[in-house]
């Protein structure tokens, strides 16, 4: 949660809000992961806030069937630029592989991800994503490799790290 007030002449008020939220649900056999965030700039219409404040998504850590930041508003010049909401959910199947009857330090993944960005709130449309992947409790950290289908661009993206993403 954050305020202040534009550059330039008319040095407007506006207040930026950003909320995170991840809830773990164990199953029998594995457990759903779900992601939920959103953010929000308020100020007038015709307040001129810089892109820094404003919000773009998509990527290894929000909706992996996009690039890094390109959903967002498309502008005259066909380039994605910032908007004043954002919102992104993930839900994530989690299933420990098994050997010789035990789990083992791999697990496989399904997930759906969304996620919108507008200058008003009527006006989100998602960006969708459906994937799987593999995860790897490694010495070093987690490794995970997803694939994932951006139903928009109808383009599979792969994407691979190490550490703690979801």
């Amino acid at each position: 949660l954050g305020g202040g007030s534009t550059m330039g002449s008319q040095h407007l008020p506006l207040a930026r809000a950003v909320g995170r939220w991840l809830g773990i649900v164990p199953l029998e056999r594995g457990r759903i992961a779900m992601r939920a965030e959103g953010g929000a700039v308020l100020a007038k219409d015709s307040a001129r806030i810089p892109g820094t404040l404003l919000f773009r998504t998509g990527g290894d850590t929000t909706v992996r069937g996009y690039g890094y930041r390109d959903i967002g508003i498309k502008l005259d010049n066909g380039v994605i630029g910032p908007g004043r909401y954002m919102a992104v959910g993930s839900v994530e199947y989690q299933r420990p592989m098994l050997r010789d009857g035990r789990p083992s330090e791999w697990e496989n993944t399904f997930f759906i991800d969304a996620g919108a960005v507008a200058d008003n709130p009527k006006d989100m449309k998602p960006s969708v994503d459906i994937g799987t992947g593999v995860r790897w409790r490694s010495p070093i950290g987690p490794l995970q490799i997803d694939l994932a289908y951006g139903v928009k661009v109808k383009q599979v993206r792969l994407h691979v790290s190490v550490g703690f993403v979801f």
